[in-house]
């Protein structure tokens, strides 16, 4: 088999074995906003309202709160993706099968890691070309542009939490090590706030608490995903966007070069415990040096 031959192989053999993740995913993901707007009009009373109201739901996403699944669920989703990826290949020992074809470690982490955001991607797209037709055919409350912006801006925060948690997976060997590992990155600019804050002990005012909050929200992933429509007019939107394409092309290339030197006889734990191990070891060897009569 040629090269390319492979990758198909592999990339069909990844669609099979998380399907049911990507079609979870999808329902879940797509439940609010848009299956709630298909489902409106199966409401009776609904049918007599304004025809518009069917995008009030959307609406409020856009212009007042940012509620919407796609934004809320999508991150765990977009997590879960990322691990499964090359979680399971542990799980499961193949993942020492799949190193042994003749693909190269890069070119089978890049099948995994593009799979995966294509799955994103897809999810984000069609949930857009649905508020993007529904105007042809219905009047609605919001304006295209402003629902163009909404889906690029949620699509590459979810990418770019996508890609921060591939990375991880490289360097875990199991789900629960990469689920906890990726939660706290994702959380880490909050939870040093929480720190810094208890251990202040007053030395730090109300003024420079929240100035060091401000700060980390803006560090925190999560925080623009629950915030989306207050950047859709912002003078940031473009620079917001090109940063995470940023993020997701040098946690990409990250994961590129972690999974080609990790050493897979370790489970996948070389760059995390091999300094601890290290030191163990040496500790040992120097023990047994100080027993020798």
């Amino acid at each position: 088999m040629n090269r390319l031959s492979l990758l198909k192989a592999l990339v069909r053999k990844e669609w099979l074995q998380n399907r049911l993740l990507f079609a979870a995913a999808l329902i879940v993901m797509s439940m609010h906003p848009t299956i709630s707007s298909i489902f409106y009009w199966l409401d009776r009373p609904n049918r007599m309202k304004p025809l518009a109201d069917w995008s009030a739901s959307f609406s409020l996403i856009l212009y007042q709160h940012d509620g919407a699944m796609l934004a809320l669920l999508g991150w765990i989703f977009a997590i879960a993706i990322a691990i499964r990826l090359l979680a399971d290949e542990r799980i499961g020992d193949t993942l020492d099968f799949l190193v042994a074809l003749p693909l190269g470690r890069r070119s089978i982490a890049a099948a995994k890691y593009m799979l995966g955001a294509a799955v994103i991607i897809a999810i984000i797209l069609l949930n857009m070309l649905f508020f993007l037709i529904m105007p042809l055919f219905l009047p609605v409350y919001y304006q295209l542009s402003d629902a163009v912006k909404w889906f690029l801006l949620t699509g590459s925060l979810l990418l770019a939490i996508y890609s921060t948690s591939f990375w991880v997976a490289t360097v875990t060997g199991n789900r629960a090590g990469g689920y906890t590992i990726a939660f706290l990155l994702l959380l880490l600019p909050k939870l040093a706030y929480a720190v810094i804050s208890f251990c202040s002990f007053g030395l730090i005012g109300p003024a420079g608490l929240d100035r060091l909050s401000t700060l980390t929200d803006h560090l925190t992933l999560l925080h623009y995903l629950t915030n989306v429509r207050a950047y859709l007019h912002s003078p940031l939107y473009v620079w917001l966007l090109l940063t995470l394409l940023a993020i997701c092309i040098a946690f990409f290339y990250l994961s590129l070069v972690c999974f080609e030197r990790n050493r897979l006889e370790n489970n996948g734990e070389f760059f995390i415990f091999s300094f601890g191990k290290s030191v163990e070891k040496r500790g040992r060897g120097h023990a047994a040096l100080q027993k020798r009569p």
